[in-house]
This record gives C-alpha cells, sequence and structure tokens, in this order.
C-alpha cells in the first residue's frame, strides 16, 4: 500500500461477501489489511448458495463446476478446500464436474474462515464527509435501526445494479465515470426450484440419469442433488423446511413447501420409501418472460414443467415438495471485459463476475484484481 495515500493503515469497507467481495477481502488479509464486509443477505457467497433442509442440500444457485471451472479456480482455493468430482449423465453421455461437500455453499465459509463479515447489513447509502473519509448509511434490522460509520474507502463487490444505486447516493460528479460502465451490463435472471419426489428404492437405484433439460418447455436444468458425493439419503418422512442459511433476499422466496394433493400417508412405511430430491433451472429466456410471477404462480409453472418432462425419466415418482427462488443476477450477458474498476484520487473501487463474465472464475479473478489495484496505491 503506498504510504502517500494513507498515514496509517486504512480502513476499508468492502459491500458485498459473494465471492468476488472475499476473494478481495482475502488478498488485501495477505497484503497487511484487515477489511470489514458487509451483505444485506443472512448468508454468505452470494450464488454459490445451498438451500437446506434436514438431511437435503439444495445447490440451487451455483450447482457445480465444470472441469474447466475447477482447473482454474484451483489457485484461489483456501487450505485444506478440495472439489470432489460428479458424475453429470445424460442420455448415455457422461461428464465429470466437481462440487464441495456437503454443499456448494461450503465452498464460500471456506472463503470466509478468516474474515470479518457483518451479515444482515444492508448499505443505503454512502457519502464522502469533509475529512475526505466515505461514511456508509447502514440498515440494522437486528437492532430497529440504522447507523452510519466512516471508512478511508470502499469497494463495491454488489451486482453492478446495485452498485450503480450505490455510487449515485454518494452525489459525487467525479464518481459518474464508474456509472456510465456499468450502465452498459445486463444481466439475465434465473428462476429456481427445489423438488422432492417420494418412491421406492428400486425405482431411484435403476435411474442412471442425473441430468435433464427440456429447453422448448423453459427447463434448463434438472440436477438430482441426491446423486452428488457427501450428501446424505432421507427418508420421505422428513419433509421439514429450514432457511435459516438462505443466502439470496432479491425477490420473493417465502419457503413455503407445496405440498401435492396426493402427499404420502402418514402411515406409509419408511423401510419401502425413499425421497429423491432435484434442483432446477428455468432457462434465462423463461425466467426473463416470467421474472415477476410471484411465489405460488412460480411453483405452478414449475410443477407443470416436471409433469411434461417426469415420464422421460421417472413415471413413477410422486411429488412430495415443491420450492422456488428466483435470482435476479444470475448470469452476466454483458460483461465489462475489465478486471475491476478503481479510483485511487476516490479510493473507490468496483469488482464482480460482471467485470469479466459470468462465473465463479470470473468473480474471484476480479476480486483479486480489484485488491491489486488497491494495495498498489
Amino acid at each position: 500500500m503506498s504510504q502517500q495515500a494513507f498515514k496509517d493503515m486504512p480502513k476499508v469497507a468492502i459491500i458485498g461477501a459473494g465471492l468476488a467481495g472475499m476473494q478481495c477481502a482475502r488478498a488485501l488479509l495477505e497484503g497487511g489489511i484487515e477489511p470489514r464486509l458487509f451483505d444485506k443477505g443472512r448468508g454468505i457467497g452470494g450464488r454459490c448458495a445451498t438451500r437446506r433442509q434436514p438431511e437435503r442440500n439444495f445447490d440451487h444457485g451455483v450447482p457445480y463446476l465444470s472441469a474447466e471451472q475447477a482447473a482454474i479456480i484451483q489457485p484461489y482455493l483456501p487450505a485444506n478446500t478440495s472439489l470432489t468430482s460428479w458424475i453429470k449423465s445424460t442420455k448415455g453421455e457422461q461428464r465429470t464436474h466437481y462440487l464441495t461437500a456437503p454443499s456448494m455453499n461450503h465452498l464460500a465459509k471456506k472463503f470466509a474462515e478468516p474474515l470479518r463479515i457483518e451479515r444482515q447489513k444492508e448499505v443505503l447509502q454512502i457519502e464522502r464527509n469533509a475529512g475526505n473519509r466515505w461514511i456508509l448509511h447502514l440498515a440494522d434490522p437486528l437492532r430497529g435501526r440504522s447507523r452510519t460509520e466512516a471508512f478511508d474507502a470502499i469497494l463495491i463487490t454488489a451486482p453492478s445494479t446495485q452498485a450503480e444505486k450505490l455510487l449515485a447516493s454518494a452525489a459525487e460528479p467525479a464518481l459518474h465515470r464508474f456509472m456510465e460502465p456499468l450502465q452498459a451490463v445486463r444481466f439475465d435472471p434465473i428462476w429456481a426450484g427445489m423438488a422432492i419426489y417420494a418412491q421406492t428404492p428400486d425405482k431411484q437405484a435403476a435411474r442412471t440419469d442425473t441430468f435433464f433439460e427440456c429447453h422448448d418447455i423453459g427447463l434448463g436444468k434438472l440436477i438430482a442433488e441426491y446423486t452428488k458425493p457427501g450428501r446424505l439419503q432421507p427418508t420421505a418422512a422428513s419433509n421439514e423446511t429450514d432457511d435459516e442459511n438462505r443466502t439470496d433476499a432479491e425477490g420473493p422466496s417465502d419457503g413455503t413447501a407445496y405440498n401435492s394433493e396426493t402427499a404420502r400417508s402418514s402411515t406409509q412405511s419408511l423401510l419401502t420409501t425413499v425421497s429423491s430430491h432435484f434442483v432446477m433451472h428455468a432457462t434465462p429466456a423463461w425466467s426473463l418472460a416470467n421474472l415477476e410471477l410471484s411465489e405460488a404462480a412460480a411453483k405452478e409453472a414449475f410443477a407443470k414443467m416436471l409433469q411434461q418432462v417426469q415420464p422421460e425419466w421417472d413415471a413413477g415418482a410422486e411429488l412430495m415438495s415443491l420450492q422456488t427462488h428466483r435470482w435476479r443476477y444470475a448470469r452476466c450477458s454483458k460483461p465489462l471485459s475489465v478486471g475491476s474498476l478503481y479510483s485511487a484520487d476516490h479510493r473507490v473501487g468496483l469488482a464482480g463476475d460482471w467485470c469479466l463474465g459470468d462465473s465463479i472464475e470470473h468473480a474471484l479473478a476480479s476480486g483479486a484484481h480489484l485488491a491489486k489495484q488497491f494495495l498498489a496505491g
């Protein structure tokens, strides 16, 4: 860090605790600076998210990594973090993909281990005071009030749309040079579904495909979560919902389970019935066309998709539960094609997957790039 910029160790705020923000923070730690991260959600990791239920994990954000992605992110992985292989099998074609056990969110937790992260702290506004420091206006729902805190520098790793709003709140004309390129960034949304089916053990064992798609009806992915290594195999009776670790606050998602009218009888023997759980991703086109669906309407739409494709993979399974979640900023379809944005004069920086692309490896690379710029002074 340039000593011309700061007399003492700078106080740095990172807004957003996704992988870009956490990688940036870890790189700053290595450079001798301990930043503080603020995230409006209850969890961390952004789309590296997992919905948890007893004995089940739904990787409803980033469900897996390709072999190419796994190779790219390997240098970024924290110590004692390993990737496990998983075979993506569809209609006789098999490809090796990678994930972390017991969930994809476990990867985010490993990145977070040495960091100071304040959850459920939404930054409402930023402004610069007379002393040339940045004031963060923070919503604090746990205390039922808002508060302010001063920092020497702010690094924003939220989605570009949210970053643009924060920059606009500063009312600093000099920051307009950041806002202009942000307006060109485009995101595709993704609606995700999480389904639980009841079936007999022999039916589950007979299924060989772990992945299915049908773009004609808007289904981009149907992933057999129970086939992933390191995941428990629950009984059909375990149908409670636990949203404590939900990570997303982008849209309606009340966590209410959809129970089919033909839900399993409580007298059904657990020895003869098991449950299989799946993650669904609608296609970007379908998700955009149905972006503002209500929770109930989204569940109904996913249920119809499942009915249409179910005969192709298991006609005998019975839908027990269905949940949905909307990722408003799921995939960056038009990135900036730069590592990050940083102004040493204003001590403001921006990073995210949207700087370079649309996936985990781009988020990590962008976060590292921003930290390097900041440390260079």
